[in-house]
C-alpha cells in the first residue's frame, strides 16, 4: 500500500528508524497525512552498544509482531541519514534501503538532528540539538521558534560546542541544548548565561516516532522519495580520511620543500 495524501482509511503505516548514536531506536507509526499527525503503534529503544548490525533486525521483527503488522502492510519506510556514528548510519541506512528496495516502498531520509528537535513541545526560543562528534567536536545545528514554528537557523555541521553556543545566542532565548553533545559539554554551556537550560538527558536520547513525525512533514511537502537516492550525511571526513588528508598534505609539503631547496 502505497502511503497517498488522500488516503486517509486505513492510515498509512510508516517504518522509522535511527541508529545515528549509540541507542537502536525503532517505531511502527499510523501517519494520518490530512492532519499531519504520527501516532505510535509499537516502539522500541535500546541502547546497542553501537552494535546495530547485530540488534536492529531484531528490533525491527519485535516492533511489528507487538503491533500484529506484517512487512507487506507497510507504506513506507523513514530513516535517519546523519550526522551522528559513522558505522551506525551507514549500518541503518543500507538495511532500510534493502528493507525499501525489497518492499516496493519510497524511504523518506530524515536529518538526525531535525528529527531530535521534534523530542519534545519547544513554543518560543532558540533550540540547539548536539551529538557528540569526538575530537572535542559536536554535530549540531541551531533552530528558532517562534509559536511553535520552527526555523533553521545553521546548517548541520561538526564543530567546537563554543561555536554553537555563539550562534545560539545570536538567536532569542531561552536557549534549550539537548542531546549527548549537550550532556558531555554542560559546563560549558550553562556558563554561558541564564537563560541557557539543558534538557534532561531522557528528553534527549533520540525516538523513532520522532523521527516518523519528521519524515511525514517532508513526504508532505514532496511525495517522491527514491530508496536509492538516500546516502548518510556524515558533515565530516572520517578518522581514517582525516588522517589520509594530512599525510598527504604533509607528503605535499616535503616535496615542495625539497623542489625549492634544489
Amino acid at each position: 500500500m502505497a502511503l497517498s495524501p488522500d488516503n486517509n482509511s486505513p492510515l498509512p503505516l510508516m517504518l522509522a528508524g535511527d541508529t545515528s548514536t549509540g541507542y537502536c531506536t525503532v517505531a511502527l507509526c499510523s501517519c494520518d497525512t490530512q492532519s499531519g499527525h504520527c501516532i505510535p503503534l509499537s516502539t522500541m529503544t535500546l541502547d546497542s552498544k553501537r552494535l546495530h548490525s547485530e540488534r536492529l533486525l531484531g528490533a525491527v521483527q519485535w516492533v511489528l509482531d507487538e503491533a500484529g503488522v506484517a512487512f507487506e502492510d507497510l507504506s513506507c519506510l523513514a530513516m535517519t541519514t546523519g550526522p551522528g556514528s559513522f558505522t551506525g548510519l551507514r549500518v541503518g541506512l543500507a538495511f532500510w534501503k534493502g528493507l525499501a528496495l525489497a518492499l516496493q516502498q519510497p524511504l523518506i531520509s530524515v536529518p538526525t538532528l531535525d528529527a531530535l528537535t521534534r523530542l519534545n513541545a519547544f513554543p518560543e526560543g532558540t533550540l540547539i540539538p548536539l551529538l557528540d562528534a569526538r575530537m572535542k567536536e559536536v554535530f549540531g545545528a541551531v533552530y528558532r521558534f517562534e509559536s511553535g514554528i520552527r526555523t533553521k537557523v545553521t546548517e548541520d555541521q561538526a564543530a567546537s560546542v563554543e561555536f554553537f553556543i555563539a550562534e545560539a545566542l545570536k538567536e532569542k532565548g531561552p536557549y534549550l541544548f539537548l542531546g549527548n553533545g549537550a550532556q558531555k559539554y554542560r559546563e560549558a554551556i550553562l556558563s554561558a548565561g541564564r537563560e541557557v537550560f539543558i534538557a534532561p538527558l531522557h528528553c534527549g536520547l533520540p525516538r523513532a516516532e520522532a523521527v516518523a513525525a519528521e519524515a511525514l512533514e517532508l513526504w508532505m511537502q514532496n511525495p517522491d522519495h527514491d530508496p536509492a537516492s538516500a546516502v548518510p550525511r556524515y558533515h565530516r571526513l572520517s578518522q581514517a580520511e582525516q588522517a589520509r588528508s594530512q599525510r598527504e598534505a604533509s607528503e605535499a609539503d616535503a616535496s615542495a620543500s625539497e623542489s625549492g631547496s634544489s
